[in-house]
């Protein structure tokens, strides 16, 4: 006991006085809901109905909001890069302002106003109301919601870079292919990872744009299934438990997503220094064994006028 009790003191001393208040917060916001959450989880359901939705169609649903939010992420790093990587090359310094001036304007309007003017777009060109009907459309949605805040994230980062690393990079003699590949990307990455898990999980669970575009009942998102459940468990205590299985569910997705991605960063990154550095031990071995051999066996210079 007094070996636990040193070293969990040995622990405590090595906490921050600032990370008091931000352990205090995970406590309160992540570990006290997961708790409550683990405990309904494992309640029984009384309810046919609620009990019906627990079936393989959840996970079906859950799969088909993976692929979609897939889609749209790709979809949106594809537009969004190559236009701020054009629109910071080719547009003069009093162009890039206003094209980031018009950038913004779509983050200051409200996402339903937009998604009105999209949805009128659509049903315009198909000739009747209601027309959206599918998977794709969602996937539009959330591309053009996403689309502007993606862009100018891509635009400020590009802003950031020292011209002195693209006259370095010019130096060298590299075209504009290797200038993007072996400068503006590896600038980028933080870009990618921050756009994708920002734009990753909130179309995951989104709820309002799957059921404005989309009218087709048997292509359902995940949010749309935890919001019927939702409005289905007002005034019922038998609800509960499975609502607390799906949010417990969701929710370990969501650190497994966030947790795993670092740990992947950070395997890369591991794999990555450990084959430069057996690269380096290789190439330090073969100059070794070749300094060797001309110590002992030295190269005969000028013998031919000796």
């Amino acid at each position: 006991m007094k070996l636990v009790f040193n070293w969990v003191s040995s622990k405590v001393r090595r906490v921050e006085p600032f990370l008091i208040p931000f352990i205090i917060f995970v406590f309160l916001a992540i570990v006290v809901p997961a708790l409550l959450l683990t405990k309904y989880s494992f309640q029984a359901i009384g309810s046919p109905q609620l009990a019906e939705r627990l079936t393989g169609n959840i996970f079906g649903t859950l799969g088909l909001s993976f692929f979609v939010s897939i889609c749209a992420l790709l979809l949106t790093l594809c537009i969004s890069f190559p236009l701020a990587v054009l629109i910071w090359f080719a547009c003069s310094s009093k162009s890039k302002k206003t094209i980031l001036l018009l950038l913004t304007f779509p983050l200051l309007s409200n996402y339903f106003v937009k998604l009105i003017g999209l949805k009128s777009v659509f049903d315009f060109f198909n000739g009747s109301l209601n027309s959206t009907s599918g998977i794709g459309y969602t996937i539009i949605g959330l591309t053009y919601l996403a689309l502007p805040l993606v862009t100018y994230n891509f635009i400020n980062t590009l802003s950031s870079l020292p011209k002195v690393k693209n006259w370095a990079v010019k130096d060298l003699g590299y075209t504009f292919w290797g200038e993007l590949f072996f400068l503006i990307l590896p600038w980028s990455k933080t870009a990618f990872w921050s756009s994708s898990i920002l734009f990753f999980l909130p179309s995951l669970f989104t709820t309002f744009i799957s059921e404005f575009l989309n009218h087709d009942t048997g292509t359902q998102m995940i949010g749309e299934i935890i919001s019927q459940i939702s409005n289905m468990a007002i005034g019922s205590d038998e609800s509960k438990p499975f609502v607390a299985f799906l949010a417990s569910f969701l929710f370990t997705i969501a650190i497994l997503f966030l947790v795993f991605s670092s740990l992947i960063v950070r395997s890369i990154k591991s794999v990555a220094s450990w084959v430069k550095e057996r690269t380096t031990l290789n190439r330090n071995k073969k100059l070794r064994q070749q300094n060797k051999i001309d110590i002992l066996f030295p190269r005969r210079l000028g013998t031919g006028n000796i």
